[in-house]
């Protein structure tokens, strides 16, 4: 069973990335899988991107680079 409180859509990551001191925002998440800086999420409903908790910190190196 999947928790909902480890799932973000781009923009909850965005918040969340935002709360920890790094302000970001939703465009810039989209932007880092679009040029392929960080491995697609294994879960997506619809068009939005569902990211797991345990992706952040690959999320986060991703962000650095962009």
């Amino acid at each position: 069973m999947i928790a909902i409180t480890e799932m973000f859509t781009t923009t909850g990551a965005a918040r969340h990335f935002t709360f920890l001191g790094y302000p970001v925002e939703g465009w810039q998440i989209r932007r880092a899988y679009e040029r392929g800086l960080a491995p697609e999420p294994a879960l997506r409903m619809g068009r939005y991107r569902i990211i797991s908790s345990d992706d952040l910190p690959a999320l986060e190196k991703a962000l650095s680079k962009l």
